[in-house]
């Protein structure tokens, strides 16, 4: 159930909602549809795991272990994130 509070103030439309005590949700890029793994999650994984390989991602966050289509997009962030620990 969402909690949810109407407020009324100059710097906000007059119906606008601010629900409270709910998570913060990521807005990077949903990489895996069937897990639900955005890409902060691999970069995590990359940075605070030391995660270097699709296998590595796949155990640490599900991600490209369903169906293999968003495998593309895991080696191109672990490429990436390969390049900036190099430089």
């Amino acid at each position: 159930m969402r909690k949810f509070i109407t407020i009324d103030r100059h710097s906000f439309d007059k119906q606008s909602r601010i629900f409270l005590n709910l998570p913060q949700k990521s807005m990077s890029k949903l990489i895996c549809l069937c897990k639900g793994v955005r890409e902060d999650a691999i970069i995590s994984a990359t940075d605070e795991e030391n995660a270097s390989s699709l296998v590595d991602i796949q155990e640490l966050t599900g991600a490209g272990s369903n169906c293999g289509r968003c495998t593309p997009k895991i080696e191109l962030i672990l490429a990436a994130q390969s390049k900036a620990k190099l430089v």
